[in-house]
Formats: C-alpha cells, sequence, structure tokens
C-alpha cells in the first residue's frame, strides 16, 4: 500500500519551562482544532510517577488524544533517538488520519532533535561502557570526577556530580571517540537535519518569571495535596536501578529522602521547589539559544490559546478563529 504524503508544516510545537501552562494551552488547541496531542517530556513517556511528573490526568485524556505518555516501562533504557522515531510515527499518523499534530513538552533535547536533527555520536561499545562503569566503582565518585574534569572540564562544569548517569556518559564518549560530547553536538555539520519541520507553526511560551516561580511553588504543594508522596512510595517499591533515566525525575530523590525519614516534608517541598525553579530557569535559557526561530509569547498556556489560534490561521490564510465570548 503507498502512504500518502504528509504535510508536516500543519503541526504544532508548543515548548517552554515546566509550569507555563503548555499542557492547558496543548488541549484547548487540539479541543478547537481537531488535534492530537504528542509528548515530547523525557519523564513522562514512563509508566508511573503521573502526579509527580505532572502528566496529563485521565480525565484530560479521555478529552482528546494523547499519545506517547506513559508507554515505556521505568526499567527500560529509552533516549532521545527513539523517541524521534515514536514522535515522526505519530505525526505521520495523525495527520494521515486528517487531525492537527501538536507537539508539546519541555525537554529541549527532543525538541532539538526533531528540528534540527541528532548530532552523530557514535556507538559506544558495551565493554567500552561496562569498563567506565568498573573504573568508577574502583576509583569512586570523587577521582572520577577529578579524570572526568581534565578530559572534559567543558561537559563537566554543565552537570551535576551526582548525576551518575552524565558522568558515566560524558566519560565513555571521550575515552571511546577522542572527542568530547559538547563536540559532537556541536558539530553543525554532521546534524542528520531533513527539514520536515522548518515550516512547522513553533511557540515558545515565556511567562514573567516571578510570577512563573510563583506557580511552581503552589503545583509542588498541590502534589502533595494529590499524594504524590504515596505514588512515590509504590514506585520506589519497584525496586529499579538507581542509574536508570526515570530515577532522574525531578522531586524522586527528594521524596525517596522524605520517606527514609532524612528530612520533614516541609523542608522536601522546599528542596523541590527551588530545584524545579532552577530547571525552569534553565529551560527558559535553552529554548530562547536553540529554537530561535519560534514564535515567543509572553504567558501562560491557559490565557494564549486565541492569539495562537489566530497566528496559526494567518500563516494558513484563512479566517480568523472569532472568541466564544
Amino acid at each position: 500500500m503507498i502512504v500518502p504524503e504528509v504535510d508536516f508544516s500543519k503541526t504544532i510545537i508548543i515548548c517552554g519551562p515546566t509550569g507555563s501552562g503548555k499542557s492547558d494551552l496543548a488541549k484547548i488547541l487540539a479541543q478547537e482544532l481537531n488535534g492530537t496531542i504528542i509528548n515530547a517530556d523525557s519523564m513522562q513517556v514512563y509508566e508511573g510517577l503521573r502526579i509527580l511528573t505532572d502528566r496529563p490526568t485521565q480525565s484530560d485524556e479521555s478529552m482528546v488524544p494523547h499519545k506517547l505518555y506513559g508507554f515505556v516501562d521505568p526499567a527500560d533504557s529509552f533516549s532521545v533517538a527513539l523517541w524521534k522515531v515514536h514522535a515522526i510515527r505519530e505525526i505521520k499518523k495523525v495527520l494521515s488520519n486528517g487531525r492537527v499534530p501538536i507537539l508539546v513538552g519541555g525537554t529541549g533535547l527532543y525538541i532539538t532533535a526533531l528540528l534540527k536533527g541528532l548530532a552523530p555520536v557514535p556507538e559506544i561499545p558495551h565493554k567500552i561502557r561496562n569498563d567506565v562503569q568498573k573504573l568508577f566503582e574502583n576509583i569512586g565518585r570523587e577521582e572520577f570526577c577529578r579524570r572526568l574534569n581534565a578530559l572534559d572540564p567543558i561537559g563537566f562544569s554543565e552537570i551535576q556530580q551526582k548525576d551518575t548517569y552524565r558522568l558515566l556518559r560524558l566519560y565513555e564518549v571521550v575515552e571511546y571517540s577522542g572527542r568530547t560530547l559538547k563536540e559532537w553536538q556541536g558539530d553543525q555539520g554532521s546534524f542528520s537535519h531533513d527539514s520536515l519541520f522548518d515550516h512547522a507553526h513553533k511557540f515558545v511560551l515565556a511567562p514573567d518569571r516571578e510570577v512563573l516561580y510563583d506557580k511552581i511553588n503552589r503545583r509542588v504543594e498541590m502534589m502533595v495535596d494529590s499524594g504524590v508522596v504515596e505514588e512515590v512510595e509504590l514506585f520506589l517499591a519497584r525496586n529499579l536501578q538507581n542509574d536508570v533515566a526515570v530515577m532522574k525525575a525531578l522531586g524522586l530523590r527528594e521524596f525517596k529522602d522524605y520517606i527514609s525519614e532524612k528530612y520533614d516534608l516541609e523542608h522536601t517541598v522546599s528542596r523541590i521547589q527551588l530545584a524545579t525553579r532552577r530547571y525552569s530557569k534553565r529551560q527558559m535559557t535553552w529554548f530562547r539559544h536553540q529554537i530561535p526561530s519560534a514564535k515567543r509569547l509572553e504567558g501562560f498556556g491557559s490565557v494564549l490559546s486565541k492569539l495562537v489560534e489566530n497566528i496559526i490561521c494567518d500563516a494558513n490564510q484563512v479566517d480568523p478563529i472569532q472568541s466564544k465570548d
């Protein structure tokens, strides 16, 4: 059967910092424009932790179609390259069915992988990975960090020393290839850019920072009220390895400390609020520099729907959508 050509320019891409209302905007647009929401958040792909990762509720999912949410087993490895394969497949299906794909998420690497392609970082042989893992275990974190800093000072400065996964990743890349991960990713001429989404509708939400921080603080408190501690307890009972990707979900380590009675709840909430605010700041910087072609919208997603709809309609040369108020 011949698969019909699809027009990727109809794709809507919504990104921005955590707490900016991306999902609210996507849901409204999906209802108005016959859309299907496709996830571009690296933690929301995993099954479990719906509250902690702020995945759409079951009620939200019943209102409009949602794809690529909670479909990966937390014990399985999952990469940006795999996500891109799934995302393009879903976008094609949505377009072929006459619907509008609405990609939404805050993982900058996912968005840039879709728009710019992936740098051809070589596949690291299992032997190299095992050797680096054994080195880490034998010499300890402090000495490993010292050696990594000598090999890749820029990459080392951009990660937390507690992030074992990224420490090992940086080390194995330079150990095997002789180039740092940053050098591979900065090799723009080698990106597998296919221009599929050059003309897609791209938006970056950029609400006022202080208002965003206040919303983040309140959202963490609402998570506690919604049962996130119980959710994390059930999740930790799976006894997953500490180096699997999902264990880096914002707030998981802090709630784990609370459950083990290392900190009280008030201190735990405060730690997560601070970590989330810092993460949102990094996201804002990323999107500002990495996706300059996106239209920057100052405000929260829930109040921007009509503006976005009219921008899309104007680009598609159809009559603007009038407010129903």
